[in-house]
């Protein structure tokens, strides 16, 4: 009866809520004709997927406010389809996902989520290979925009893009570069988060010049824009010298220059340098993960107050543990970097972090994941009228996933987040619970089959 209570909302939805319904059956209609076409004629191969998703979510702190928590139930419903084209040296994928979020006690942030993602990329030779990648999203809930740390969700929403362009070439075993360029913007309808968009260029290369040792370089160029904060301009370079101890061990000494100016006539005087020299050793446990820290110290030469410095621990430590029925995952990492361009633009950061995950199979058809993370990060100029300051995020959560059908899943989630900073108006707790079903129907050939 509980489980009935806390699905009435989405079911109210489905069978109520006519004009919705009429827009699903469309969409699918449209691309079961489209993509369940005899495909043999042509000299691809053709492959889709159809899903749809019912979800209903719980969340106890809708606006993540530290003191005047609201919670609402949340009905998701997300029909979707992903499709791929594969030639011989080339192929296009694509993905499309339009979901309808509506809220029991808070229809106000009642709104349609978009997610498309489309791939493509083609071998012009042998060893030469073109990729161009683009996603975009457009949500009411900032949880669904991938990498975005910060304390910002109300709910308000927001659309971003983001291009990628990579060009790659190996001229044999250990060497090999790769040029890269990327377009992304981000529009927020919250007043307090500003729009900002960048343009990125990126260069890696790694050279050995014998079996054992070699170098590897890293240059990024980045420009970011925004509407009132000042316009910057960040290169970042690194320089390592690398020697292969053994087959699992690896020694390094490494330099990484970053250079940050603003627009001189809104922030000159908080451009900055970091010079960072450091000696670091990798250790790979073969199929099982490696582990991979250098230790250095960096120089942060700022213009507008007194030199930030101190030990670097710059790395990532990761290992896995299998057993019969699932595998243990741990991780860590340690550095610092630039937290420009998203919502609070709070800059140059020092962190460490480490995350554990747990996946378990509990029968053929029942599987479980338990996770849980930890990260500190440190905003030592975050800007130019704010001191310092420092969050902690604590997050963990379960799940529990039921393939009950070949072409039905029933999942449960649960995930927990706190964010304790310095400054208290920006703490939160969070819980969320997510029940969701999940319809899935195969056409053709995908590249889930090769």
């Amino acid at each position: 009866m509980k489980i009935i209570l806390f699905l009435e909302p989405m079911i109210q939805l489905l069978f109520h809520n006519q004009q919705y319904m009429k827009t699903i059956y469309s969409f699918l209609t449209i691309f079961l004709f489209i993509f369940n076409l005899n495909t043999d004629s042509y000299a691809v191969e053709l492959g889709s997927i159809l899903r749809l998703s019912l979800s209903q979510e719980y969340n106890d702190n809708l606006y993540l406010d530290p003191d005047h928590e609201e919670d609402d139930f949340i009905t998701i419903i997300t029909p979707g389809i992903q499709s791929s084209l594969n030639w011989q040296r080339s192929e296009l994928s694509c993905a499309y996902d339009i979901g309808y979020s509506k809220y029991n006690a808070h229809s106000e942030n009642d709104s349609f989520r978009h997610r498309g993602d489309i791939g493509w990329w083609w071998d012009i030779f042998q060893n030469t290979r073109l990729s161009i990648n683009d996603t975009y999203i457009k949500s009411e809930d900032i949880a669904d925009l991938p990498d975005q740390e910060t304390d910002t969700n109300r709910r308000e929403g927001y659309y971003s893009n983001n291009s990628r362009l990579n060009l790659t070439q190996r001229f044999g075993e250990n060497r090999h570069f790769s040029v890269g360029y990327a377009y992304n913007f981000i529009n927020y309808k919250d007043a307090e988060s500003e729009d900002n968009q960048s343009h990125n260029a990126s260069f890696d290369s790694t050279f050995y010049l014998n079996p054992h040792t070699g170098f590897q370089t890293h240059v990024t160029y980045t420009k970011g824009l925004y509407e009132v904060t000042s316009d910057f301009d960040e290169t970042n370079g690194s320089l390592r010298l690398i020697h292969d101890v053994s087959r699992r061990v690896q020694i390094n000494v490494a330099y990484d220059h970053s250079i940050m100016n603003w627009e001189e006539d809104q922030g000159a005087d908080h451009n900055y340098q970091i010079y960072n020299p450091s000696a670091g050793i990798r250790y790979s446990f073969g199929d099982d993960g490696e582990t991979a820290v250098n230790v250095g110290y960096f120089v942060q030469d700022i213009d507008s107050q007194q030199n930030e410095n101190g030990l670097t621990v710059n790395g990532n430590v990761g290992r896995s543990w299998r057993f019969r029925q699932g595998n243990i995952q741990l991780t860590g990492n340690s550095g610092y970097e630039n937290s420009q361009l998203n919502s609070d633009n709070l800059g140059f950061n020092v962190f460490y972090g480490a995350e554990f995950l747990l996946n378990y199979q509990i029968e053929r058809n029942v599987s479980s994941t338990l996770h849980a993370s930890y990260r500190h990060n440190d905003y030592v100029n975050s800007s130019p009228d704010d001191s310092d300051r420092a969050d902690k995020i604590i997050a963990s959560g379960c799940s529990l996933n039921w393939q009950f059908l070949r072409w039905l899943t029933i999942r449960f989630d649960y995930n927990f987040r706190k964010l304790d900073s310095n400054r208290d108006e920006n703490d939160y707790i969070e819980n969320r619970v997510l029940v969701s079903l999940n319809f899935v129907s195969q056409f053709g050939r995908t590249s889930n089959d090769q």
